[in-house]
């Protein structure tokens, strides 16, 4: 795995399968991600870690609350009572791989 590699998804609106895919295509390979960031506009289902729970142990998982991830209460509760609740990067920052990353969120 590598240790510098993050990937950055963006706007999964519900449809996070195509992300555990690629980890777990990528994970047998140099190529697989020592973390990944969803970018807001996750619109998750379930509670998130459900919706990732594939990839948890093969890469760090981390999200920024987009604008729509607040359009009705059962995406919001999805992703801020999920376990991944401590992930979430709004107005902090953190050490994603052997980078400090820092994420803005929307959630109006």
């Amino acid at each position: 795995m590598g240790k510098d590699r993050i990937w950055f998804c963006g706007d999964t609106h519900g449809d996070l399968g195509h992300v555990v895919e690629y980890v777990l295509g990528a994970h047998a390979t140099v190529q697989a991600p020592a973390a990944i960031i969803l970018l807001g506009d996750i619109d998750a289902p379930r509670p998130l870690h459900i919706e990732l729970e594939k990839i948890r142990e093969l890469t760090e998982i981390f999200w920024i609350p987009g604008n729509h991830d607040s359009d009705d209460n059962a995406s919001w509760n999805n992703l801020v009572s999920s376990e991944l609740a401590d992930r979430n990067l709004h107005c902090r920052g953190a050490q994603v791989g052997s980078w400090q990353v820092a994420g803005l969120g929307r959630s109006e």
